[in-house]
């Protein structure tokens, strides 16, 4: 199903329910998002002739259609939109992101949208960053393997923590108490900067 606003195209291929959708209306509205080429993706597809390391195994994604990188392996429905969409910012929620309980949507979602406003430059990363350098200054393995030591991942992560507490705050730390127990070894040493950062 395609439906279209002023403010997005929206790409309903999962079948969101109705009682998602104020969820999906309480956490666009606590993001500056774009008032023309947004396009949003709810989708259901088999993934399973991809790469694990494919960007579409992920549980979302931000392309900017015209200055990303767009992945060989992207699916031709979403092939189809970017070469459509030349000048489009798009965020894409993978089926088990749609399928998924709320405090993992919320998340997810929050943090692609996150990534909207860095691409708008509506973020200024410089306190991020020296944080990050700061606190990972003996921590080069976790640097050269985990993609949230990248300050934009990590203010896209700190930007999910944030929705989620605003929005779910009885179920935000243990949604981040889950999120560290089932992280590898070094990756949760993300949840405690995450925690620390926010209370700053």
């Amino acid at each position: 199903m395609v439906s279209s606003d002023p403010m997005k195209i929206k790409i309903d291929r999962f079948g969101i329910p109705p009682s998602r959708c104020p969820t999906i209306e309480a956490v666009t509205s606590l993001y500056n998002l774009p008032i023309k080429d947004f396009i949003l993706i709810f989708d259901k597809f088999d993934d399973g002739q991809l790469m694990d390391t494919s960007k579409w195994k992920l549980h979302g994604n931000f392309l900017n259609s015209k200055t990303s990188d767009i992945p060989n392996d992207t699916p031709d429905h979403i092939m189809d939109l970017i070469i459509t969409n030349r000048s489009a910012r798009i965020v894409w929620l993978s089926e088990s992101t749609c399928a998924s309980k709320d405090e993992h949507f919320i998340w997810v979602f929050s943090h692609e949208l996150r990534h909207v406003e860095q691409d708008m430059n509506l973020v200024d990363l410089k306190e991020t960053s020296k944080y990050l350098d700061a606190r990972l200054k003996n921590q080069m393995e976790a640097t050269k393997r985990f993609r949230w030591t990248q300050p934009e991942e990590f203010d896209a992560d700190l930007s999910a923590f944030h929705t989620l507490k605003k929005l779910s705050a009885s179920n935000a730390d243990r949604h981040i108490l889950e999120l560290e127990n089932a992280a590898p070894s070094e990756g949760k040493y993300l949840y405690t900067l995450l925690k620390e950062f926010s209370n700053g």
